[in-house]
């Protein structure tokens, strides 16, 4: 157990290591259309914006939509969660190949 702990904290430094100069800059490439430019969807309801702004990427629309809730349009926040996730995807992919 304490060996799993250490690689997924691993893991998360490796990933935020990575991404450490986007963290403070504002929103870039799609993320202006998607989350900076659609404001309105994030402000209803979350199956609302499952149907609206994402239909076929679900898992994405409830990111943004939670993000949205609890951070307004904070770009750091929308990061971090984003590390967190390739973080924990990665590791996941690692425990299953090995």
């Amino acid at each position: 157990m304490a060996k799993t702990w250490l690689q997924l904290s691993l893991f998360f430094a490796i990933t935020a290591a990575c991404y450490i100069n986007a963290f403070h800059g504002a929103f870039i490439g799609d993320d202006i259309g998607r989350i900076a430019r659609n404001e309105q969807y994030f402000q209803q309801g979350l199956f609302s914006t499952l149907a609206d702004v994402l239909p076929d990427r679900p898992i994405l629309s409830i990111s943004l939509w939670v993000n949205y809730r609890l951070s307004g349009l904070n770009p750091f926040a929308f990061k971090l969660v984003n590390v967190a996730l390739h973080a924990l995807t990665g590791f996941y992919l690692f425990k299953t190949i090995s």
